[in-house]
């Protein structure tokens, strides 16, 4: 039986992909001092998606399945998210330096300083792998991120449990509201205003997990979540 995730979850897993951001120093001689010249009004680290015209059949499944990932989607809200063509190979695109080679990867991580830069899928062809991920966060942010990220997978079937009480609870209450069953619908009001307040207990949980702090004190409020 197939399983799909409801209305909250589902906006918890959306990835919101960017055009490319603005390169503010010009005088950039490598990779490192490009993502620190994209990141740089941001703060937060970079993911950068390479949409091929005609990608390798291995790699379009590999990179399908990693971004289907609910602790990938989870974590991306931490990143500044862009996503390219294959313009980006040419030599005069501002991202070139990122995707120069034969075999460019299809996905690239980085922390803001562009100190550690991630490549997944190019020459190499492997799997998007949480370590690497994990490892960019880290370089990134204070704390545990995937402590982190394991707590807001948990969130999920909580969400998906209120969400699907909630429906319930409405279609009662629409039922007994044409009976004009005024204690009936006391009762489900008291029902639905409790599971309200267990809702907003999961949030406060949720945010409290989102909350990384920047390692970079540049930016004036350093912490992000999604």
């Amino acid at each position: 039986m197939s399983f799909s995730r409801l209305e909250t979850s589902q906006s918890r897993l959306k990835i919101d992909w960017c055009s490319a951001g603005q390169v503010y120093d010009e005088q950039i001689v490598d990779a490192a001092g490009l993502i620190k010249s994209v990141t740089a009004e941001d703060g937060r680290p970079l993911m950068i998606l390479r949409r091929s015209k005609t990608p390798d059949k291995k790699i379009d499944k590999l990179l399908a399945e990693a971004l289907k990932s609910e602790r990938f989607q989870l974590a991306s809200k931490w990143f500044q998210t862009v996503e390219l063509d294959d313009a980006v190979l040419e030599k005069d695109h501002p991202y070139h330096l990122l995707f120069a080679g034969k075999r460019p990867a299809a996905l690239l991580l980085a922390s803001p300083d562009g100190k550690r830069i991630v490549r997944f899928l190019g020459t190499k062809s492997q799997k998007v792998n949480w370590s690497d991920v994990s490892s960019v966060l880290t370089t990134s942010y204070k704390g545990n991120p995937t402590k982190a990220v394991k707590g807001l997978e948990r969130l999920l079937s909580k969400f998906d449990a209120l969400d699907n009480r909630r429906k319930e609870l409405n279609a009662q209450i629409e039922r007994y509201n044409e009976k004009k069953d005024t204690a009936k619908l006391k009762s489900l009001n008291a029902k639905l205003a409790k599971q309200e307040k267990e809702r907003e207990q999961v949030l406060a949980e949720e945010k409290e997990l989102r909350e990384l702090v920047l390692r970079s004190k540049k930016k004036k409020a350093d912490k992000t979540g999604g």
